[in-house]
């Protein structure tokens, strides 16, 4: 099968990625509802996931905290990179970890909110809906040559005993895209 697999650094569709920097994202899902400028979508994934967590923190100091560490990806003054922000949306020595509750809620709005970042990608840089257009029916793969079964972002394509393509990985980004560009088909028909 003929995929178009994505990423920051690839020849084809790297606009696709969260990691690629162009336009900034704008997200309306701040704490309070105004739109927030993300440099890249790697880091309004990341500061919304914050974001997002303080509004069901019952702890006013663990809801300080975690609105503190969003705003960090607001800017690269703090989190530099992409590759930055992806260290500082995880639980390690860069990061924060989240609580059990706050780990349910992200796991309910991660794809609402990864949505958001397409949709606002799209209408910031026609770059992005070019990369669509052409790609024709193509499946879009967020390529990820490290992916395994349950990955929930990303895959890769390997050949299974039956010699057919199969994809390790839950390739949600490349499904998110797959329904924008259906999407746009639709309107311009």
């Amino acid at each position: 099968m003929d995929y178009l697999k994505f990423y920051s650094k690839g020849k084809e569709g790297k606009q696709l990625s969260n990691f690629w920097v162009g336009e900034t994202v704008k997200l309306r899902l701040g704490c309070n509802g105004v739109p927030v400028d993300y440099p890249t979508g790697e880091h309004a994934f990341h500061g919304a996931k914050y974001d997002l967590c303080a509004t069901v923190s019952g702890d006013p100091d663990r809801m300080d905290k975690l609105r503190r560490h969003a705003k960090k990806f607001r800017s690269t003054e703090e989190v530099p990179t992409p590759l930055d922000a992806k260290r500082a949306g995880g639980k390690g020595k860069a990061g924060m970890a989240l609580n059990p509750d706050e780990l349910h809620l992200w796991s309910q709005m991660a794809g609402m909110v990864q949505r958001q970042i397409c949709d606002s990608k799209i209408a910031r840089n026609e770059s992005v809906g070019l990369v669509l257009d052409n790609s024709g029916d193509r499946p879009l793969l967020h390529q990820d040559n490290r992916a395994k079964h349950g990955n929930p972002w990303g895959g890769r394509v390997v050949k299974n005993d039956r010699g057919e393509d199969e994809v390790i990985g839950e390739n949600g980004l490349g499904k998110i895209w797959e329904e924008v560009r259906a999407e746009r088909k639709r309107k311009r028909e």
